[in-house]
C-alpha cells in the first residue's frame, strides 16, 4: 500500500511540476524578503544601539569588533535554517494543491468524455468537501435533466 502511494505521489510530483515550482518559488521569494529586510532591520538596530562604542577604548569596543565578526554568520546560517523550514513548508503546500487539482482535473475530462456516473471525493484533510459536493450536486441535476429530455423526446 505504501508502495503504490509512493508512486502515485512521484507521478502527482511529474504532473504538477508547475505548481510545484511556482509554489515554491514564491514561499522562496517571502522567505528572502522577510529574513532580509529583518536581518537588515536588526544589523542597522544593531550598528545604532553601539555606533556611540565606535571611538572608545574599552573592553565594550573589542566586544563589539567580535560581535559584528559573527554577526553575519549568524545571519547566514540563521537565514538557511528558515530557508530550508520554508522550502519543506512549501513543498508540503504545493503538494496538497496538486493531489486535489489532478482529481478534479481527470474528473471534468472523463465527465467532459461522456461518462456521468463518476462522484467527486477528496481526502479528508484536503478540506474540500464543500467543492466535491457542489460538483456532485451539479452532475445529479445535470443527470436529471438530461433524463428530463430524453424522455420528453422519445
Amino acid at each position: 500500500m505504501g508502495n503504490a502511494a509512493s508512486k502515485r505521489s512521484i507521478r502527482n510530483l511529474r504532473l504538477t511540476r508547475e505548481y510545484h515550482f511556482r509554489y515554491l518559488g514564491l514561499w522562496i521569494m517571502v522567505t528572502i524578503a522577510l529574513i532580509t529586510s529583518c536581518n537588515l532591520i536588526l544589523y542597522l538596530w544593531l550598528q545604532e544601539r553601539f555606533s556611540g562604542l565606535d571611538s572608545i577604548t574599552s573592553p565594550g569596543y573589542s566586544l563589539l569588533l567580535e560581535f559584528r565578526h559573527h554577526l553575519a554568520g549568524i545571519l547566514v546560517i540563521e537565514t538557511l535554517i528558515f530557508a530550508v523550514g520554508i522550502v519543506a513548508l512549501g513543498k508540503m503546500t504545493a503538494h496538497r494543491i496538486a493531489g486535489p487539482y489532478l482529481r478534479m482535473k481527470r474528473t471534468f475530462e472523463a465527465v467532459r468524455d461522456g461518462d456521468e456516473t463518476l462522484r467527486l471525493k477528496f481526502r479528508d484533510y484536503d478540506h474540500l468537501d464543500e467543492v466535491a459536493q457542489s460538483f456532485n450536486e451539479m452532475l445529479d441535476a445535470v443527470r436529471k435533466r438530461g433524463a428530463k429530455a430524453q424522455t420528453a423526446g422519445e
